[in-house]
C-alpha cells in the first residue's frame, strides 16, 4: 500500500532510488505508475521532522550537524548515476530519527537531471530558514545568487565558514535593535552585581583581596555560563542530558540541571579558597 502519491515525477529517480540504498533517503520499498500516477512505498521512519526540531528550538551546534548531513546527502545523489536533483527542501519533509540520523523523502520536484544550481539554490534558502539569527546570510545569498556552482563548494564554504560578522554573544547575533538593548542592559547589571557591594561570604563581609578579586570573577564566570546554558551560546553544554531535546519540558529540565551543577562547581571552588585563603 502506497504512503505517497505524486501527479508530477520523474520515473527515473524513483527506479534508481528503489534499486539502492542511499544514506540520508528515505527508501523506496517500492512504487507503481497508475493512470499517470506514481504510488510510492516508502520505509517506515521514526522520529521529528525538521520543521519540529525547528519550531522547538534546538541548538546551533545541532542545526549545523543537522545541515552537514543534509549536505553530504545532496552530495551523494549529485554523484548518483543517473545524477538526482531534488529540486526542494523542505523542512516538513526532512526527517530526524531517534539516533539524530537524518532522512529526506523525496519528492515530485525530484528529476535526473545535470542542474546542480537548483539544489543549491535549495540549500540557500533551507540556510536562511535553518540559521535566522542570521549566521550563515553570506552562505545562503552566495547559493541563492549561484555564486557557487557544486555540491563540494558548498560543503567546503559551509565547513570553513566564519559565522556573522561582529559582536556574536546573544542578544547581539539578530542584530535586532531592540534586542541589543536590552542585552546591554542586562550585562551592565551583571557585571555591576559582580564588582560592585561587599563580598558576603558565610555572614561575614570578607576584605581579603585575593579571595574577593576570585569571588567576584567565579560570580561572572557563573553568571556568563548560565547566559550560555539558555541561549546555547557556545554549544558547551549541549552534550548535557536533555539539552538539545524536541520536547521543551525535557529541554528544560536539562537547562535546569546543568544551571545546578554550575552553581555547585562555583560553591565548592569558593569552599577550596575559603579552606586556602581565609
Amino acid at each position: 500500500m502506497a504512503n505517497k502519491t505524486l501527479e508530477k515525477y520523474d520515473i527515473h529517480v524513483f527506479s534508481s532510488l528503489s534499486s539502492q540504498n542511499i544514506p540520508g533517503i528515505i527508501a523506496i520499498e517500492n512504487y507503481r505508475e497508475i493512470d499517470g500516477m506514481l504510488y510510492v512505498l516508502e520505509e517506515t521512519t521514526e522520529g521529528n521532522t525538521l520543521q519540529e526540531y525547528l519550531n522547538e528550538g534546538i541548538s546551533l551546534k545541532l542545526r549545523k550537524y543537522f545541515m552537514n548531513e543534509i549536505l553530504k546527502t545532496m552530495q551523494i545523489l549529485h554523484h548518483n548515476s543517473p545524477k538526482i536533483i531534488l529540486g526542494s527542501l523542505d523542512p516538513a519533509s526532512i526527517w530526524i530519527t531517534s539516533n539524530d540520523k537524518v532522512k529526506i523523502s523525496v519528492g515530485e520536484q525530484a528529476r535526473a537531471d545535470s542542474e546542480e544550481w537548483i539544489d543549491i539554490q535549495c540549500i540557500g534558502y533551507l540556510l536562511k530558514t535553518m540559521f535566522p539569527n542570521h549566521e550563515y546570510d553570506d552562505l545562503a545569498m552566495q547559493c541563492i545568487h549561484k555564486e557557487l556552482t557544486t555540491m563540494e563548494e558548498v560543503i567546503s564554504v559551509f565547513k570553513h565558514h566564519r559565522m556573522i560578522d561582529g559582536i556574536n554573544i546573544p542578544g547581539f547575533r539578530s542584530k535586532k535593535l531592540s534586542h541589543m538593548i536590552i542585552a546591554g542592559i542586562v550585562y551592565v547589571l551583571i557585571i555591576a552585581s559582580c564588582f560592585s557591594g561587599d563580598v558576603i561570604w558565610d555572614d561575614m563581609i570578607i576584605t581579603q583581596p585575593v579571595f574577593t578579586t576570585l569571588y567576584r570573577l567565579l560570580h561572572l564566570t557563573s553568571c556568563i555560563a548560565i547566559i550560555d546554558i539558555c541561549t546555547h551560546w557556545t554549544s558547551l553544554f549541549d552534550e548535557f542530558p536533555c539539552m538539545s531535546d524536541t520536547n521543551p519540558y525535557k529541554r528544560m529540565l536539562g537547562r535546569c540541571i546543568a544551571i545546578i551543577i554550575v552553581l555547585v562547581i562555583t560553591v565548592f571552588i569558593l569552599m577550596c579558597l575559603d579552606k586556602i585563603l581565609l
